[in-house]
């Protein structure tokens, strides 16, 4: 009988253990070492669990199982499963017939076996997780961090941006926890990209903002809040973005006064201001405009609107004014004034710009005097109190007048036939003309004896600050013919009645070889008057080769009324002369005014013969 024997080594040893596991937690929810009091899942329930130990054989396995009510005996959701003794964290697939309910309550029970040859167990169960199946309810997210809950639409900080929201709540789980994330597209489009990603804050925080970020002009900004509640649930709204804005708004025009591009210099008014203006601003739009009005009075310069230095004064935000008018003002004769526009764009930035300024003038221009009938510095010519013209058609005017704040900038000048009156030419703008000759009028000719009707000129000037000048009004204007040269003709026929004398037998041939006799009749100067005639005898029209002019000779027919107040305009002349058979006499007459000018006629002629007739018979 053989006594064959062979010795082998179990794979690990016997452990005699008579005491069961030392018992740790279990744990809600699938974070290891975080208790989840809600669970958003109705299909699964995770769990974890920590501190279960056995000093002497080791935990050798788990055992898991799922139960509606707090008892370790109970596995109605899901039945025990085995668990790795590596594996502390895990989640049950939960059948349908067996699906978690809203708002109801489920607990993990886990057993714990040592590495006894004789295992021991222990076993814990977890307090408990709720189901909730819905999301947070959302609230409201804008950009910025303004007061009163305002949405940021335009930012002017390049490294600044935030978020506050509102009304997030979960009426079952609460809110756990909430996640920023922004994002950017460039040149104010919508192609996004993620700068910064998911920040965790906690749920009682309601906005952030920080000042690390390196935006660009145009970059259209976008936030995320991602809302967590307890059973982390979440729901992610969207802020409707705003857009950087580096860029001041752009001057397009500034001036003093309401009218754009129509800067004055002067202004009258001593209770009110203007200014003109015009901004644009193609990336964020106006937001509102504001004032500063500065004072520059002997010397001194000062800010009075707002009386506080460096303050403005917030005019409104209606962006299409082109102008702004500040009434109720106390200003002062001679000083400048100034306005400064600010006009700020919806990014806040402010661009500034003040006006050159408007001088206060509240004192109109001073006429000296007003001439008719001449031009430039002339005298004017008075008699009887009129001033005396021949043109039918225009009437020359000169004046004088001076404004020593502001300047004239221009004249008005009318005609009429009384005082003040421009029935003949409506009042007129001249700019700084002082003497013109107006023209293009129709002047009829004035009755001598009733001086009817009279002309007179009006004249008012206008000041760089609108002031007008009292109305000046010139000397009565009379207007008679222009000067005319009467009928010469030849012959003494007719001058024995200088009474009846009538130019209408003119001596074309005469016998007598020793005398020259000539009538006229018609030479008036109504402006002037005749102050004197001469006559002349020549041999050809206007010649004096046979008698040089002379004053002498000369008889005057009686006249009631002279025009002009001269010589009577009618007579004959007669002169011995040596003259000549067959050769033919022109005589001139002229008639020389009170101003030196010539009124000149002369006769057909005529021709002397001494010689009868020849007769000749046919025989």
């Amino acid at each position: 009988m053989l006594d064959l024997r062979s010795i082998g080594v179990a794979d690990q040893p016997i452990i005699v253990d008579k005491s069961p596991p030392i018992a740790g937690e279990v744990l809600d929810g699938p974070l290891g070492g975080v208790d989840l009091m809600y669970t958003k899942d109705f299909d699964s329930l995770c769990s974890n669990w920590q501190h279960f130990y056995d000093p002497e054989s080791g935990i050798s396995t788990y055992m898991l199982g799922v139960t509606s009510e707090y008892n370790v005996n109970i596995t109605d959701i899901a039945n025990l499963t085995e668990i790795s003794s590596k594996q502390h964290k895990t989640c049950v697939d939960i059948d349908p017939e067996h699906a978690l309910e809203h708002q109801k309550t489920y607990y993990t029970i886990v057993w714990a076996y040592n590495g006894a040859i004789k295992q021991q167990k222990v076993v814990s169960i977890s307090n408990g997780v709720t189901v909730d199946l819905t999301e947070p309810v959302s609230g409201e997210v804008i950009d910025g961090v303004e007061e009163n809950f305002s949405d940021l639409q335009f930012s002017p900080n390049p490294a600044k941006l935030g978020a506050q929201w509102k009304d997030y709540s979960d009426p079952e789980s609460d809110i756990n926890q909430y996640e920023i994330q922004v994002q950017v597209a460039s040149n104010n489009t919508n192609d996004f990209e993620v700068i910064r990603d998911w920040v965790v804050f906690s749920n009682d925080t309601r906005d952030v903002e920080w000042v690390n970020f390196h935006l660009h002009h145009k970059d259209h900004v976008k936030i995320q809040l991602k809302t967590t509640n307890g059973a982390l649930n979440s729901v992610t709204s969207d802020t409707d973005g705003f857009v950087v804005d580096l860029t001041p708004p752009v001057l397009l025009s500034l001036g003093d006064g309401t009218m754009l591009h129509q800067d004055k210099t002067y202004q009258s008014s001593v209770t009110s201001i203007s200014s003109a203006f015009q901004f644009i601003d193609e990336e964020s739009g106006l937001d509102h405009f504001k004032i500063q009005i500065y004072q520059l009075r002997d010397g001194i310069r000062s800010q009075i609107i707002p009386d506080i230095h460096g303050d403005w004064m917030d005019i409104g935000n209606n962006i299409t004014r082109t102008s702004y008018t500040l009434e109720g003002l106390t200003l002062h004769q001679g000083a400048l004034y100034s306005t400064r526009v600010g006009a700020v764009n919806k990014a806040g930035f402010v661009a500034a710009f003040e006006t050159d300024g408007v001088i206060v003038d509240t004192t109109p221009p001073i006429i000296h005097w007003l001439h008719v009938g001449t031009l430039a510095s002339g005298l004017e010519k008075k008699v009887d109190g009129f001033v005396w013209q021949a043109d039918t058609s225009g009437i020359k005017v000169a004046w004088d007048a001076d404004d020593h704040q502001s300047g004239i900038v221009g004249y008005r000048v009318a005609v009429g036939t009384t005082k003040g009156g421009s029935d003949v030419m409506d009042w007129t703008r001249y700019k700084s003309e002082t003497d013109v000759y107006i023209s293009d009028l129709s002047l009829p000719l004035t009755d001598i004896v009733t001086k009817s009707p009279v002309y007179y000129v009006s004249l008012m000037g206008d000041n760089g600050a609108g002031q007008e000048s009292t109305i000046i009004t010139s000397t009565p204007i009379v207007v008679v013919n222009e000067d005319k040269p009467g009928i010469v003709i030849d012959g003494a026929v007719g001058t024995d009645n200088l009474d009846l004398l009538i130019l209408d037998d003119d001596t074309d041939y005469q016998l007598h070889p020793t005398v020259v006799t000539v009538q006229f009749d018609g030479f008036e100067s109504h402006l002037h008057g005749v102050m004197e005639y001469k006559w002349a005898v020549g041999t050809t029209p206007g010649g004096e080769d046979v008698m040089s002019f002379i004053p002498y000779g000369l008889i005057h027919s009686e006249e009631v009324s002279v025009k002009g107040n001269g010589i009577t305009s009618s007579g004959y002349a007669q002169a011995n002369l040596d003259l000549k058979s067959g050769v033919t006499y022109y005589s001139t007459v002229r008639a020389i005014t009170n101003v030196g000018s010539v009124l000149e006629s002369v006769s057909d002629g005529f021709t002397v013969d001494t010689s009868p007739p020849i007769i000749s018979l046919d025989r």
